[in-house]
């Protein structure tokens, strides 16, 4: 799985202006917007808007988990655990860019 290429964590949310920002990779760049709501901000957004602003921390934790969902995957009885296991190798894969 390739390095990170997205603004690093943490991210979080303005509830004024309606905007995640994340920290920037210069040092000029202490922060940067990552998306911009509508005005109105509505509940959705909002939610849309935590979901956005713990991407980065959910995606490092899935990465940490993965090697005890591998093992988790060999040594359970759960007929679904191999499919898990991949769905979250293709979850870290679809957000770090990757096919």
């Amino acid at each position: 799985m390739s390095a990170t290429k997205h603004t690093p964590g943490p991210w979080w949310i303005d509830e004024h202006s309606a905007e995640v920002y994340g920290q920037g990779r210069a040092k000029e760049d202490a922060s940067r917007c990552i998306v911009q709501f509508s005005e109105r901000f509505t509940k959705q957004e909002r939610a849309d808007a935590r979901l956005i602003a713990a991407a980065p921390e959910l995606l490092s934790a899935l990465v940490e988990c993965l090697p005890l969902l591998e093992v988790a995957c060999e040594s359970t009885d759960d007929p679904d655990a191999s499919d898990k296991y991949e769905r979250a190798c293709a979850a870290i894969a679809k957000a770090q860019g990757e096919p």
